[in-house]
Parts: structure tokens; C-alpha cells; sequence
């Protein structure tokens, strides 16, 4: 994924009424915007950060006096966030890179902000002056444009493409669909001149997610392949029944697939879809993308058939999709598992702790007996080590940073290696959890505004330990951050010296990451509050620091959406947590470790969303959250 930001040079060329509309929030009046009657095929992008927003081909005229679009490029570049200022909750959106005010979101019917982009039954309302358009200059380029995550495509034909694109597009699995000509020789082709040409579906699908043979199956129970050049009521060879293949696997499966859909009975006659290499695909115009989002009252002659399932002819080969992947299937919890460099020879993963047995922050003989105990777990994650003297909340928690640490640790990991062991160390700063007495020079803590957390930390006086009330905290200065990140990055680099196999970074249970993440500790007016994008600023930095330090595959993270340890919540968890995931995402972390629901508390947290449904990410790894801190 290219890499965009919020530019301060970018921001400084802007015109007042640009800087008015991104910056403050403003809104563009109807009918004024320079877009709104573009139909040149192109993209349109932030005027920041320059990431794709909109393209053409799902731009049309609502009515409003702004620019309309169906969907977004891609929608990790676009932020929904909620907003209750004027009196009202409305949900607002924003670039994700350049942070830029695009506009908002409103159930269909009366838009009132900028541009509106519907999708569904809802308006996503940007703004004009927001945007740059970018002219198509060659179809390659338009492409990357138009399917940044698609990993194979496929053309389909199966009658009037509007009903075959709408129920293609709800797909889990497929990336995008777009609607045009294929099948025949006309260059150029256009809706009242396309010659032989099929009205076709162009598809871009994720193969870990659907396979080809599942769409075939889902195209032969939405429209009726045994009728020839013809779907309902519409006749000609522009609505004839076929599967353009782009690979000879494609053809394979195709041939496959109407095999059987012959054998099982369920069409009464003959199947009489053609199947044929793919040849040019001539993108239909603007009008005809997503239609039936546009109209849904309008034509359709297709729609799901509830009880076709497709059986499998006796002898048939099986699907790609349900052929044993590389590797052995996990059988149970004694396979091995690849993470990130390590293959862990079991599934079996030792949660982190916050312990308090390393005295002056120093691990110990005991702790490397410890380690060397457990060192037939698949993995084991340490206790909580704080990255710095001010990253310090408990009494007696080791540290990573000081050389007296580092031997202790080197003792630790050896003895761990010695067994046959694997582990990772984890990487906290507590922010706003702890105490002036274990702060440098009794120090204020520090966290990312002045709001104490109504909670407790541990001292220990006079060779007793208590649990005290945390001190109350003073708020980072905005020049002291870049210092914290780098504090990560060098913690990250002294655990890999010490003999680490790598690190996990804690931006969970209410710690200075999750602090800056959640709005329960985080209401700060700079470039790391306010937005969604700019709370998870903070935790993105540090993992991008981190992963180019000792590399991705040697990283995990830890998160926990919905806990409320610590006193800190967040008013709207879900499009947070989303949003990070989804810029997680290109950085290939060796896994993620999601807490479901709160440390020492019940497992569903009443009124959130499930955190492994929500949350959990393809092949991360989920580990179960100890009891404690």
C-alpha cells in the first residue's frame, strides 16, 4: 500500500476556503463545488495527503449539488467517525491519512453537508473542495487505482448486468465488481453499441477468502443458464449466459462446475453457458455502475434461490478451495504454527503478566528459573517491562533499558533457549498509571491529558507492598511524543541484544497506548486527538518504528478494545478498532493478541461487540487474557 500523510507543506499551499472545509470542519456550498458535473473518467484524491478516495466509475447525480458517489476506492483510506456537535449525532468522515474534514454521513434522503457518496441506503457525504481529480491516463494505472487489494479477477455474463453486479457486490470475498462489454470484437464498445459484446461483471475477489468455484456456484443460483441469449425478459446474445477465464485453472473449475450443475437436476434442461478466454473488457458507463444501489426500485430479473445447493458429481475432482492447503491442517493443539520467523512447535502460547519479583527493575536467577520452567510452551510472552524509568508503574517490574536490566534478561533467555524455548518480551509504558514515588525525580506521571485514572497501583514502603491510588498526571507536551516512540524503538533494539526472539508492544489494559487510543484518557486538540486517525496516531508510530527496527516478523501486538481496566473506555470502540486493524494491516506483524473482553472480568463486556468477531484478523494469533493487570 503506497504511503500517504498529512503533509504540514501541503497543508500551507492551501486556499483559505480548502483549509476552511479540511481543517475546520466547514461545509461547501451546493451546486459550488468545480466536480459536480465532472464526467471525465478519473479518481478523485485527498488534497493533503494525495490517497484515493472516489473514482468515477461510482460517481453519479443524486440531486444534492455535490458530488455523489456509490463507494469509496478503498475503504481503509476513508474514516466514519462519530460526531455530536450543532446539536445533533451525525457521523462524520475524514481521509484516513491526510485527516482531512470530507463531510458526512446521513440516512438517505436530505443530505446536508458537501458531497454525497451513497452506499447501501445511506449518503457519504464529502466535499469538492477536498479533493483533486486525477485524469485516467492508461488502463494499467487505472486498474491499481481501481482494485488496490484484488488478487485475482474473473468476467462473468449472466443476462442484464445490473441485477448480476448488485448481488455479486454483497459477496464476503469479493473485492469490487464494475460493469461493462466482453465476449465479442466492437472496440470501444458503449451500451447502444457493443456489437456481440455480453453485458459482463468484471470481478476482483480475494482467493483466501471465496474461491472461484463458490462464485460459479453463487452465478448458476442467480440466473438460469439453460436458457440461450436470454435472462427473463430480456432476449439477445447480449443477455447469453457465460465465464470468461483469465487462467486455465479458471477454465478448469468452469467446466467443473457446470459438470455438475448438469448432473445435480436443479436447472431443468441443458446448461448452455459458454466458456471462453477472456478478451477486452470494455468498462460500461457511469450510469450503468452499481444501479440498483442507485435505483433500488429499478429493473431486475435476477435473485437468490434459497434452496439450490450445488451437490458434487461422484468422482468429481474436488474444488481448489476445499483441497488441503500446503502444511498440515491444525488437528489439535500439539501442530506446530508458524509465527511471524518463529515455528512454534506447539499451539500452546504463555500469556504476559504484570509480576513484581525483579527488585530495582533488575530480572533475576529466579526469574530465569522461572522462564526455564515454562519453556515448553509453543511461546512464551514475558511480564510487562517497562521501556524507560517514566514508562514505570509497579514496583519492582523489570525494565529493558539499563545494562544492569539487559544481563538480567540475557540470563532469563538463555536458560529459556537452553530448555528449547521461544520467547518475546513484552514492551509497556504505563502512562498515566502510576505513582510520583516510582517516577523520575518524583515526577508527575505522564499520559495524554491531565485526567487521573481512578485506580491503583503497587509500592512498596518500608519492605511492605500496598496498593495506593495513581498519582495524578500532567499532559504530554506535543515535542515530547517523537521521544516516547523512539523509546519503543530502542527498547525493541535492546530486547533483541538481550536475546529475545521478539517482542510484543502492550497497547492494551488502559496503558499509555490504549490511553492515547480511547477518549476515556485522550482529549487532547493537536495531531494526536480529536479524530480516530489521530488517536491511533500514536500507537501506529510506535509500531512502524518497532517493526523497521528488529523487523515485522519478529513484532505482536497486544489490544484490548473493550476492557475497561484502568478506568478507560471509549465511546464508540468499534470504528476505533477497526481503523487500526485495517492500518495494521500492511505492516505484517508476526501476530495479534486481542484481550476479549476485560482482564479479571468476564470475557463479554455488556453492550460491545464481540472482540474476536470484530477484531481477529486472518492467521493472527489469539491469546487468553491472564488474570490481573
Amino acid at each position: 500500500m503506497p504511503k500517504y500523510g498529512k503533509d504540514p507543506e501541503a497543508i500551507r499551499r492551501l486556499t483559505p476556503e480548502q483549509f476552511r472545509i479540511t481543517q475546520q470542519a466547514g461545509t461547501e456550498m451546493p451546486g459550488s463545488g468545480e466536480y459536480v458535473h465532472n464526467e471525465e473518467p478519473g479518481i478523485y484524491v485527498d488534497v493533503v495527503s494525495g490517497e484515493p478516495l472516489f473514482a468515477s466509475t461510482d460517481k453519479y447525480d443524486s440531486g444534492s449539488g455535490w458530488p455523489s458517489f456509490t463507494r469509496p476506492i478503498e475503504p481503509a483510506y476513508v474514516n466514519e467517525l462519530r460526531d455530536a456537535s450543532h446539536g445533533m449525532v451525525r457521523t462524520e468522515v475524514r481521509s484516513t491519512h491526510g485527516d482531512s474534514h470530507l463531510g458526512h454521513v446521513f440516512p438517505d434522503g436530505h443530505a446536508t453537508a458537501a458531497a454525497c457518496a451513497t452506499a447501501s441506503t445511506r449518503r457519504r457525504c464529502g466535499s469538492s473542495t477536498a479533493t483533486k481529480w486525477k485524469p485516467r491516463a492508461t488502463a494499467p494505472t487505472w486498474t491499481r487505482w481501481r482494485h488496490p487489494m484484488a488478487e485475482e479477477r474473473a468476467l462473468l455474463a449472466g443476462g442484464c448486468f445490473w441485477g448480476v453486479q448488485h448481488l455479486l457486490h454483497r459477496t464476503e470475498g469479493i473485492v469490487s465488481t464494475r460493469v461493462g462489454y466482453s465476449g465479442g470484437n466492437t472496440q470501444n464498445a458503449t451500451y447502444r453499441h457493443h456489437g456481440f459484446h455480453a453485458e459482463a461483471v468484471e470481478i476482483f475477489f480475494d482467493p483466501e477468502r471465496i474461491s472461484f468455484r463458490r462464485i460459479l456456484e453463487f452465478f448458476f443460483q442467480i440466473h438460469d443458464p439453460t436458457t440461450r441469449n436470454r435472462q427473463g425478459n430480456d432476449v439477445g446474445t447480449s443477455y447469453r449466459s457465460a465465464i470468461f477465464y483469465t487462467s486455465e485453472e479458471q477454465k478448469r473449475v468452469a467446466q467443473d462446475t457446470i459438470a455438475d450443475v448438469e448432473a445435480s437436476g436443479l436447472w431443468p434442461g441443458k446448461v448452455v453457458t459458454e466458456v471462453a478466454p477472456a478478451g477486452e473488457f470494455w468498462e460500461a458507463e457511469p450510469e450503468h455502475q452499481d444501479y440498483l444501489l442507485k435505483h433500488p426500485d429499478g429493473y431486475n430479473c435476477h435473485f437468490v434461490r434459497p434452496d439450490w445447493k450445488l451437490p458434487r458429481r461422484a468422482g468429481s475432482p474436488r474444488p481448489a478451495h476445499e483441497r488441503s492447503p500446503p502444511g498440515p491442517a491444525m488437528k489439535n493443539l500439539f501442530d506446530p504454527l508458524q509465527v511471524g520467523k518463529l515455528r512454534l512447535p506447539n499451539r500452546i502460547v504463555m500469556a504476559p503478566l504484570t509480576r513484581n519479583r525483579a527488585p530495582g527493575a533488575i530480572p533475576t536467577a529466579l526469574m530465569a528459573e522461572y522462564y526455564a520452567q515454562r519453556a515448553s510452551a509453543g511461546l512464551i510472552i514475558s511480564e510487562a517491562t517497562s521501556i524507560t524509568h517514566q514508562g514505570q508503574g509497579y514496583a519492582d517490574v523489570p525494565g529493558v533499558y539499563g545494562t544492569e536490566q539487559l544481563d538480567g534478561w540475557k540470563h532469563v533467555t538463555q536458560a529459556v533457549h537452553a530448555r528449547g524455548g521461544r520467547i518475546f518480551c513484552q514492551l509497556f509504558h504505563v502512562g498515566r498509571i502510576s505513582h510520583v514515588e516510582l517516577q523520575p525525580e518524583g515526577r508527575a506521571p505522564v499520559a495524554p491529558s491531565a485526567i487521573a485514572a481512578k485506580a491503583k497501583t503497587y509500592l512498596i514502603r518500608d519492605g511492605a507492598g500496598s496498593f495506593v491510588a495513581t498519582s495524578e498526571p500532567r499532559a504530554l507536551d506535543a515535542a515530547e511524543i517523537p521521544g516516547i516512540v523512539r523509546d519503543f524503538r530502542h527498547a525493541a533494539r535492546n530486547a533483541i541484544g538481550a536475546g529475545f526472539d521478539g517482542v510484543e508492544v502492550h497497547g492494551a489494559n488502559g496503558y499509555l497506548l490504549d490511553q492515547f487510543l480511547k477518549t476515556g484518557a485522550n482529549q487532547r486538540r493537536d495531531d494526536h486527538g480529536g479524530s480516530i486517525g489521530n488517536r491511533a496516531r500514536f500507537l501506529l508510530e510506535v509500531m512502524r518504528e518497532v517493526c523497521e527496527e528488529v523487523g515485522s516478523d519478529r513484532v505482536g501486538l497486544r489490544l484490548s478494545p473493550v476492557a475497561t481496566a484502568n478506568d478507560l473506555v471509549d465511546e464508540d470502540a468499534q470504528p476505533l478498532f477497526d481503523h487500526v486493524a485495517r492500518q495494521l494491516a500492511p505492516l505484517g506483524l508476526a501476530y495479534l493478541h486481542l484481550v476479549e473482553g476485560s482482564p479479571g472480568g468476564p470475557r463479554e463486556v455488556e453492550g460491545t461487540p464481540s472482540t474476536t468477531r470484530r477484531c481477529g484478523a486472518p492467521g493472527a494469533m489469539r491469546v487468553p487474557p491472564a488474570p490481573g493487570w
